[in-house]
């Protein structure tokens, strides 16, 4: 495997209270953690595992990965005073 850039996209889920995978350029990633920082830590690890599964990559390669975050919020508009 040469060294393409591997992109992971995270989001954060409200109602499970946990950060988690959405979407990954290498098949089969998955997880989910506490915090951003948390699941920024497993991720190379995860990917590592799969990787080395599926024989892609030669002992000692480096592999890079961007991680993209996603957080929403909202306007409560009933907070806001006319001017």
């Amino acid at each position: 495997m040469t060294s393409h850039l591997i992109v992971v996209k995270v989001a954060f889920d409200p109602e499970a209270d946990v950060w988690l995978i959405e979407h990954s350029s290498f098949p089969g990633l998955a997880g989910e953690a506490a915090s951003f920082e948390d699941l920024a830590k497993r991720i190379p690890n995860m990917l590592a595992d799969l990787i080395e599964a599926s024989g892609l990559a030669e002992h000692g390669s480096e592999i890079p990965v961007e991680i993209i975050a996603s957080l929403g919020t909202v306007v409560r508009m009933n907070d806001v005073q006319a001017a």
